[in-house]
């Protein structure tokens, strides 16, 4: 990333008003929480783009614009989703453009590092865990004191060889822990990583890391799903929304076509109340929940509703809190839920 474009890009980023957020346990979550911060305006070029995910590149991001009527694509980032992506990164965790712009570029190249989906899964899969190990020395050492040794997770011998295997030597992998507070330190003639966050939001980088992360992790799983046969292919819905008689597309489309151009799910929101008082389901679609959260829509004062994600996986369930198959096999990061779209919803709700 050149120095023009990361000053051209903390420019036009200065103003935002920055949302303070703690370490969260599950990201796709708290992304879709967040409340909306003001005076941000939607930028309509980035609009035009989306990403997908290519099968036959072995699951790597690509990015289409249809805006022009006939379908363009390309590797790289557009510069405007690049600002977009930096924007929302220092709304979510609190980092600066710079911290932003360094993770993802070597999120980028630890992705640019695997031709196979397998690869990538693997190396993301052993990165995530290192920095959630981190985060639980960071935070057992704090809870304990500067007495005793410090905790085993927050010190990466750098001639371990399973590490320099899988992250040391990949590329992208050495620069990413440097980025989210690792630093060298010499003892005895070896060299170590040792994570030494700042003390003000000491996880904001790797947090920041461990979503870009998911995201791609996400997306590389998606593109290793083989499409059905049009025979068994199926069309998102299912549901209506109770206000607007709205068809609800629950992903279904998108998961088992395999077209990157297809609706990528919406989520809706079931009045939880209704259901436990026996009565009719009262849901909403992604607009009446917005113009419900605004005050613009009245339901049944005290009731409560719950978050129904979209289905991003082919086992028949919602991603949502508690639902089979929820569990997250790197740790709590996204609790099954779908980071991608939360931030997508983000965007949506609030311009970011």
């Amino acid at each position: 990333m050149s120095v023009d474009v990361l000053e051209s890009l903390t420019r036009r980023l200065q103003g935002l008003t920055v949302l303070r957020v703690a370490s969260p346990s599950s990201v796709a979550s708290m992304i879709l929480n967040l409340p909306a911060p003001p005076q941000v305006t939607r930028s309509a070029s980035s609009e035009l783009w989306s990403v997908a995910f290519s099968p036959e590149y072995g699951g790597k991001p690509f990015y289409y614009d249809k805006s022009s009527g006939k379908e363009r694509t390309q590797w790289d980032r557009p510069d405007v989703l690049l600002a977009r992506d930096v924007n929302v990164d220092m709304s979510l965790f609190g980092v600066d453009a710079e911290t932003s712009l360094t993770v993802a570029d070597a999120v980028d190249a630890l992705r640019e590092h695997h031709d196979t989906i397998e690869g990538f899964l693997r190396t993301a899969d052993i990165v995530t865990k290192v920095l959630e190990n981190a985060r639980v020395g960071y935070e057992h050492d704090v809870a304990h004191g500067a007495s005793g040794e410090m905790h085993k997770h927050r010190r990466l011998r750098r001639g371990n060889a399973a590490l320099t295997a899988a992250v040391f030597d990949v590329a992208g992998g050495w620069h990413l822990l440097r980025a989210v507070g690792f630093s060298v330190e010499t003892k005895d003639g070896e060299t170590f990583l040792v994570y030494t966050p700042p003390s003000s939001q000491p996880h904001a980088a790797l947090d920041c890391a461990l979503s870009r992360i998911c995201t791609l992790r996400e997306g590389a799983v998606k593109a290793g799903a083989q499409p059905t046969s049009p025979s068994t292919s199926r069309t998102g819905g299912g549901h209506t929304c109770s206000h607007c008689a709205k068809t609800i597309d629950d992903g279904t489309t998108r998961l088992f076509s395999g077209a990157h151009d297809a609706p990528p799910g919406e989520f809706h929101y079931e009045c939880s109340t209704c259901v436990a008082e026996d009565k009719p389901p009262y849901v909403l679609c992604e607009g009446c929940w917005d113009a419900y959260t605004a005050g613009e829509l009245k339901h049944a004062s005290g009731h409560n509703f719950e978050t129904i994600h979209p289905i991003t996986q082919r086992h028949g369930t919602y991603n949502s809190p508690g639902a089979p198959g929820s569990a997250s096999p790197w740790g709590g990061l996204g609790g099954g839920l779908s980071v991608g779209r939360a931030r997508d919803r983000l965007r949506e709700r609030t311009g970011l």
